[in-house]
């Protein structure tokens, strides 16, 4: 049509920003932008419709003549202008809000099977031969993510599962993050094994499920319960492996395993789930012991596999989620002179203990203490003033004593600490008072 030059479909952002599990999703999502036309001269427009599209398919068997199973898992419409409206010569921008539902899947492209979407506007312009005029037609395909993790910066607030193995004489546990981001780079492990083992393979596997019925019943296919049989894709995406020597298998080895996710096997998918396709993810661990008798040990970890949104809403998130537990370790000294470990769990609304605030190294402690020191150690609150010595060899006699007695009374405080940081966990203020009786 030689009066419209030119129009366009302008969004807020990139694609369809969604957070969670589809299942979980039920609220509806707003599309915001804007409608740019560009009008040669001045013309009325009737009628302009933006409808908003999504399909699912599949394509895993070939005797079925081409006719493949789709599924519409989005139909939504819109009426921007609904009766007959001037617009002038130039550029115009015609704002509009489509309300779609939020529980859609993102969108995918798989070897056997695809989600897509498709934002479309008709336009219809006036003429006494309205009849004889066809519409205009726009179409924008619209991506969709459907993310877990709002930022990178919040990856440390996600929770993580951990897995335990027995086995006679041998003993494995692993610690593995819930939801991985492919922007993230890596994915990093931790664990610690008992026993003689010489390797530990690490591998991140897919698992892609291909379908010709609908397992939603509120969108159905036309396939029959004869095509009702999925199939299921195994794929190694990342895998690492770790040799050992020398495992006596005595103590337990801690373990620190990192697989870096930037140039997969094969093309590594987020999770998705929609009626015909379904995407999922999980962390396998294998432990190969020294011992060939022995069986291989397998640690299996559900992941999901997350991408961020298209717009940052890091700042956003933080004030929703719940105050993290945050591990606080300390380095302890035993009765017995051994170090241990002691391991407090709080939350972020509680405050420190004198036990949180013990360092993790242990200082040295120097007994031999000089004439600063213990002046500043030996100072008194008191508003009273300090007693001037009468003689020098008076004074001398007076700082030796006092030098005995405070070394007397830093060893039964150091004695005291090493009890209650062993046996009490409430920290240590009774022990610090005792330090000038």
């Amino acid at each position: 049509m030689p009066d419209m030059i030119a129009s366009e479909i302008l969004l807020e952002s990139e694609g369809i920003d969604l957070f969670g599990d589809p299942t979980a999703d039920l609220d509806s999502f707003v599309i915001r932008g804007k409608l740019r036309l560009f009008l040669a001269k001045p013309r009325r427009i009737t009628r302009i419709y933006m409808r908003f599209t999504g399909q699912t398919q599949t394509s895993i068997m070939d005797d079925l003549d081409g006719q493949y199973p789709i599924v519409q898992v989005a139909d939504s419409g819109l009426n921007i202008i609904e009766k007959s409206t001037r617009f002038t010569a130039g550029l115009t921008d015609v704002p509009f809000e489509l309300s779609i539902p939020g529980d859609i899947p993102a969108t995918c492209s798989l070897p056997q099977g695809q989600t897509s979407y498709t934002l479309s506007v008709e336009i219809m312009l006036s003429s006494p031969l309205n009849k004889l005029i066809k519409p205009i037609y726009i179409e924008k395909p619209i991506p969709v993510r459907r993310s877990f993790v709002t930022g990178l910066d919040l990856l440390a607030y996600m929770p993580s599962s951990r897995c335990k193995g027995t086995r006679r004489q041998m003993a494995a546990e692993f610690e593995a993050p819930k939801v991985v981001c492919q922007e993230s780079g890596s994915i990093v492990v931790h664990g610690k094994v008992l026993g003689c083992f010489n390797k530990i393979v690490v591998r991140l596997e897919q698992l892609t499920v291909y379908r010709l019925c609908s397992n939603d019943p509120k969108r159905p296919t036309s396939m029959g319960p004869l095509f009702d049989k999925p199939v299921v894709e195994n794929t190694v995406a990342f895998e690492r492996q770790y040799d050992f020597e020398n495992i006596v298998g005595d103590i337990e080895e801690e373990i620190v395993a990192e697989i870096h996710t930037t140039s997969p096997k094969t093309p590594l998918f987020t999770d998705v789930r929609s009626p015909l396709i379904e995407v999922c993810h999980r962390l396998r661990i294998n432990i190969h012991w020294v011992d060939k008798k022995e069986q291989t040990m397998s640690l299996a970890f559900p992941v999901v596999v997350s991408t961020l949104p298209f717009k940052d809403v890091s700042a956003r998130a933080l004030a929703d989620l719940a105050p993290p537990t945050i591990l606080w370790t300390r380095a302890a000294i035993g009765s017995d002179g051994d170090e241990q470990v002691i391991e407090d769990v709080r939350h972020d609304h509680e405050l420190p203990s004198y036990g949180n605030l013990i360092p993790t190294s242990r200082p040295s402690i120097n007994t031999s203490f000089n004439t600063a020191a213990v002046a500043s150690s030996d100072t008194s609150n008191d508003a009273s003033p300090p007693s001037t010595p009468h003689s020098i060899s008076s004074a001398t006699s007076n700082l030796s004593i006092a030098h005995n007695s405070l070394e007397d009374s830093v060893s039964r405080a150091m004695r005291s600490v090493r009890s209650i940081m062993t046996h009490d966990s409430q920290g240590v203020g009774l022990a610090l008072s005792k330090l000038f009786p």
